[in-house]
């Protein structure tokens, strides 16, 4: 599928995640009244550095951005836990063990989300990542995210998830 292809579809989901239909990603991004929904992914190694990506100048929401180890959308009719697997492996080229931790809904300026958070365990800095998906990747510290969030420069809801993740 190409990157970011606006006709993919995604689950069209309420405040309480009940499936409601189908939307395309386009919709997703353009109404956003439209909830839909995604998995954030934090890993984190032995230090308690968290893994970051700076995303793709390719793609369609926040090109060039700092973001968590990596998150994506749930296509239909996948779940939640099949995409978060399936992002590891696409995105950073890798396999790793999953703890759900909670959902949250993330209600941006552009689009509104019911993300489903998923942390695990790695301590290698991925080599064989996506470079269509990931411009770079590096280890940060706990003070480093908050400096971050100071100047903003987090993507989407990853200010979210860090807080819901008690690094905020």
């Amino acid at each position: 599928m190409p990157l970011d292809d606006p006709t993919e579809n995604f689950y069209w989901v309420d405040e309480n995640d009940n499936v409601l239909g189908q939307i395309t990603r386009f919709e997703a991004h353009h109404d956003r009244n439209k909830i839909h929904r995604s998995v954030q992914i934090v890993l984190t190694n032995k230090k308690g550095e968290v893994l970051s990506q700076q995303r793709s100048f390719k793609k369609d929401k926040d090109p060039g951005n700092w973001s968590i180890s990596t998150s994506g959308h749930v296509t239909y009719p996948d779940n939640y836990l099949e995409t978060a697997y399936r992002e590891l492996k696409e995105e950073l080229g890798i396999e790793t063990p999953l703890t759900f931790v909670t959902k949250i809904h993330y209600n941006g300026k552009t689009e509104q989300e019911m993300s489903a958070i998923f942390t695990g365990h790695y301590e290698q800095l991925p080599e064989g990542f996506d470079k269509d998906e990931v411009q770079a990747m590096k280890w940060i510290t706990k003070t480093e995210i908050k400096a971050a969030a100071k100047r903003n420069e987090w993507s989407g809801g990853d200010m979210l998830t860090f807080k819901t993740l008690g690094y905020l």
